[in-house]
């Protein structure tokens, strides 16, 4: 999978998730995720792809299951790399 549809999959996962919650506030923020995201396209070409996406499969069998401690979890891989790939440690520690 190449670096950019890893992250346009990526990003819909996201938006997907966040429109299932029928909440607008969470909605509206996972819109400006996205937007700040795609400032930094260029650097997403050096993303691992597979890393990318990873955890998601997790994350939708937890919400399915109904179990939001196993989602969070997933959720926390997931986001993990994003952290450490673009030196979030300092701002968004997981």
């Amino acid at each position: 999978m190449a670096p950019e549809a890893a992250a346009d999959d990526d990003l819909a996962f996201h938006r997907v998730l966040a429109e299932s919650t029928h909440n607008p506030l969470i909605s509206a923020f996972s819109a400006a995720t996205t937007a700040a995201f795609r400032r930094f396209s260029a650097e997403l070409h050096e993303a691992a792809p597979e890393l990318v996406v990873a955890h998601l499969a997790e994350v939708v069998a937890a919400v399915e299951a109904g179990d939001a401690q196993a989602a969070q979890q997933a959720m926390r891989r997931h986001l993990a790399y994003s952290v450490e790939y673009f030196g979030l440690d300092d701002v968004l520690p997981l």
